[in-house]
């Protein structure tokens, strides 16, 4: 496909035709048609995180589209809530990383495949937030229950 682009341009090396022609589809999609364009990139991150890769039977199960919304959810929420808690550069490592494959994705072709290598990134950052959810509902609890003595 990228050959067929770059004939396009026959007077140009490939790389320089594939970057005119970027440059010129950017151009008419993103400032010509910016509502399609924000469209388009949001199905292409809808894609990315709210499916889950079938394999070669091709047939989703409810079920499992449940579980990975949950999964997704879990770790959206989680690593959301973490970073407004802690605020640490581990935790924003791990959002730089999702921030940038959703990117990547938005400008690239996007699979719900390709989130099997972060997922485990997003379920860690979730998994921490829900830890330091739990470990502020003890501290409240203890406190709670300290004030309830004194008086």
């Amino acid at each position: 496909m990228l050959d067929v682009v770059a004939a396009r341009r026959p007077g140009l090396e490939r790389e320089e035709a594939l970057r005119v022609e970027g440059l010129e589809n950017l151009r008419r999609y993103a400032l010509g048609e910016p509502v399609d364009f924000a469209a388009m990139m949001a199905s292409k991150v809808g894609r990315l995180w709210l499916g889950y890769t079938v394999g070669t039977r091709g047939e989703r199960q409810l079920w499992i589209t449940a579980l990975h919304l949950t999964f997704v959810l879990f770790g959206a929420l989680g690593l959301a809530y973490a970073l407004w808690r802690r605020r640490s550069p581990e935790l924003a490592l791990l959002a730089l990383i999702l921030l940038y494959v959703t990117a990547l994705n938005a400008v690239l072709v996007s699979e719900a495949r390709h989130n099997l290598t972060v997922m485990p990134v997003l379920l860690t950052g979730g998994a921490v937030g829900v830890s330091l959810l739990v470990a502020s509902r003890r501290a409240d609890g203890r406190l709670a229950h300290r004030v309830a003595e004194a008086a």
